[in-house]
Order: structure tokens, then sequence, then C-alpha cells
């Protein structure tokens, strides 16, 4: 009883550290729309429980690549001759993503059959040997502390190692058992509707909108009326909030999200068009606005959104001053 009321107590004083009203945060919790908050808070405090690494290693996909390419940009010193296209296939396709790639510590011996229904409950899924190769080619001494071990594939299972101070790519035969030092390379998967995306600040709008492919763009979307904010590259977390209800203007729909989400803010339109990139397919579901970046033009507000008709995919502007149905997704992004 002491420990949960220490959590309380420390839980009271953090969200008045985020600016947020105690009473308020914890009566929505308790409300049918807290669950989904509820789920992460949960996960966050089994990871910390049960040893999920706490650092997160952004890695770009390229699923294009071949096994030879991937080889050398690894820079493994010695290659087990049993990684072959039979044993382990890399399947290409023209394809880039970015993932959020983990260390799960389980801290015993395990199959990696356990190991894999484990990640499971945990919210997680076991890397693919694309994955974790990208993962070592980018942070070649994370092997040097443990094994990596990825998911089995095809005939066998990839894991990274160090042998005789040499990096080593490996390979087990599938229900291979698992030391208690070992690390699985995990990756979350999505719990509501929130997506990692990596956005480039340092490139031009067009090339922006270019990457998205998409079958129509509104002519006044230009770095003129919507020039962009920031620099360099930056890996954002970009949630759909589904209200779920009718606002007759986008101030009525600012208020709420003040008022719900305390702490978030609008998503930019790069922001927005990193996520259209990186999730084609999410704009044929619903409409996806961006109300975090503004061009004022006679008399009106506009913001970019996310569309589509039967089967074209749309960067189109939508006024402020307008209504919103309960079918329409506003990205929005936590501050720091």
């Amino acid at each position: 009883m002491g420990a949960l009321l220490s959590v309380v107590v420390d839980l009271v004083k953090f969200i008045r550290e985020f600016k947020g009203e105690p009473g308020q945060c914890l009566y929505r919790l308790a409300q049918p729309e807290g669950k989904q908050a509820l789920q992460k808070i949960a996960q966050l405090m089994v990871d910390a429980a049960h040893g999920t690494s706490q650092a997160v290693y952004p890695v770009e996909i390229n699923h294009s690549l071949s096994r030879e390419q991937l080889l050398r940009e690894g820079a493994y010193d010695h290659i087990d001759s049993d990684f072959t296209e039979e044993n382990v296939p890399l399947p290409t396709q023209d394809k880039q993503e970015t993932v959020s790639i983990e260390l799960l510590h389980l801290g015993r011996d395990i199959s990696d059959d356990d190991a894999t229904q484990e990640a499971k409950k945990r919210g997680y899924r076991l890397a693919t040997p694309r994955e974790v190769l990208t993962l070592g080619a980018k942070h070649p001494d994370l092997q040097r502390q443990f094994p990596i071990i990825a998911a089995p594939a095809g005939r066998g299972v990839l894991y990274l190692d160090e042998v005789a101070a040499e990096r080593e790519l490996c390979v087990a035969y599938i229900g291979s058992d698992w030391s208690d030092y070992c690390r699985f390379a995990v990756v979350r998967e999505p719990v509501g509707d929130v997506y990692t995306v990596r956005v480039y600040c340092a490139d031009s709008l067009e090339q922006m909108i270019g990457d998205g492919n998409y079958d129509f763009v509104h002519q006044d979307i230009n770095a003129e009326n919507f020039p962009i904010v920031g620099q360099g590259k930056q890996m954002v977390n970009v949630e759909l909030w589904h209200p779920n209800k009718y606002f007759s203007n986008g101030d009525k729909v600012e208020a709420e999200l003040e008022k719900s989400k305390p702490g978030y803010r609008f998503a930019t339109l790069p922001e927005l068009l990193a996520l259209g990139a990186a999730q084609p397919e999410l704009q044929r579901q619903f409409p996806i606005a961006a109300m975090g970046s503004i061009w004022p033009h006679a008399g009106y507000r506009y913001f970019a959104f996310l569309s589509r008709d039967d089967v074209k995919r749309f960067l189109d502007l939508y006024s402020f001053g307008s209504g919103f149905t309960g079918h329409w997704r506003f990205a929005v992004v936590r501050d720091p």
C-alpha cells in the first residue's frame, strides 16, 4: 500500500510539472476514452519492471538493399557461412521506412519461440533480420556488449555477437535456446494511432510533397504560403487524435485539444507530409488535418490535410472556419 501511495503522489507531482490539473487528468483516465492512455502507462510500467532497454534506436530501413549491400554497410569481421538466402531470406521491395528498435532483456534462458511470445505480451514484435542488420550497421558497437537476436526467418535465426574482439554475424537454428545475457531486438507494435516519422526540415517543401506521391496537390500549398520552420532531421511521434464529434470551426477543435490533451500541439505541414509519405494508406480511411501550419489569406485561415476519393490520394487545403464531422482525425504531437 505504501508503494502505491508513493506512486500516486509522484504521479500528481509530475502532472503539475507538465502544467496539467491532476484532478481533471485522473478523471479522464477513469472514463472510457482514457483506456488507451492507461494501456500506455501500464506498458511503461511493465517495461521498467521487466527489463526493456530504455534506449530506443531509430533506424531507416531500406527494403531495396540487397544482401551484399547490407553486409557491406555492416562491415562485419566475420560472416557465418550459413547466412544464405535459403536459411535467412531477405526479401526486397521498393520501400523505405523508419522503425524504432529497442533491446529486450528477459534475464533468463529462453527459446526463440518463447521470446517471441514474451515480446508479444508486452506489445512488441521481434525485429526482422533486415532491421537487425541495419541496426548493426548504424550502431556497430552494440553487439560488443551482448548478443542481439533477430526474429526467426526461413530456417534460421540471425544474431550479432562479438567473438575474440571481432564483430560477427551469426546464424542459429530455429528452436535454439538463448542465455540470460542475450538481448532481443524488438519493435513496438502500434498502440492506438501513434506513428514515429522522420522529418527532414532541410528538404524543400517541394521535395517533401514529392516523397508522398500524391495524385493531387493544391496549387496554394507552396513554400511561399507555408514556409518551413526548423532545420535538420528529427524523429517525431505523430498521433491521430479522434475526438469523434462535430465541431463548427477550428477554434472549437483547438479549445477541445487544450482541454482533453494538455501538452499536445497540432502537427505542422512537414510533420503531416512525413506521415503521408511513411503511411500512404492512412488517408484512405479518413481525412487527416495538420492545423499547426496556417496560411492566412483573404480574411480566412487555411491548413493542409490529407484525403482521398475512390482511388486517388489528395493533399488539399481546408478552411479553419469550416465545420468538422466526427470522421476527421487531427495530427497532433506532444510537446517535449
